[in-house]
């Protein structure tokens, strides 16, 4: 994937791939000691989230690095094509790949924070990564025409 830049609230973002030398350590390093059940987190929510048709099992780590230096992580699903995307609620709508990579991200985010397993560092920092992930996935759907259907999936 090509390094991607827009512009969000108040500076411009990119999104960085993880080398495949790095994917090992992609999740401990993003998500400390509870990296396991982050990983659980994902699959089970891709498996929520994605008719079985779309979903590979594999997925790309990301970064977005924001102007002012705060960085997220993206996990992202292995296409770049519209993603039949199915909220918790039952909510279906097709939004792009990098929507639903935000969103579902942000799902594993809260399900952490949610956990009541992590410290109270990781849980600031999660909240963070959160706030900063929503504004990308409606800044993603603003640029892919999907404005709405972030909206339908997230609100």
């Amino acid at each position: 994937m090509v390094d991607a830049a827009m512009a969000v609230g108040e500076g411009e973002i990119t999104i960085k791939p993880v080398p495949v030398k790095s994917r090992m350590s992609f999740l401990p390093k993003n998500f400390g000691a509870q990296f396991m059940l982050a990983e659980r987190y994902l699959f089970d929510m891709a498996n929520r989230c994605i008719p079985k048709e779309q979903y590979s099992g594999y997925f790309h780590y990301e970064y977005i690095n924001y102007a002012d230096g705060a960085k997220a992580p993206l996990l992202r699903h292995s296409t770049d094509e519209q993603i039949e995307f199915t909220n918790l609620f039952g909510r279906t709508e097709i939004v792009s790949s990098r929507c639903a990579s935000a969103i579902l991200t942000t799902l594993v985010l809260i399900r952490l924070i949610e956990s009541g397993r992590i410290s109270e560092k990781l849980h600031d920092m999660f909240c963070d990564q959160y706030y900063l992930l929503f504004e990308a996935g409606r800044e993603f759907a603003r640029q892919d025409g999907c404005s709405r259907e972030f909206f339908n999936l997230t609100d």
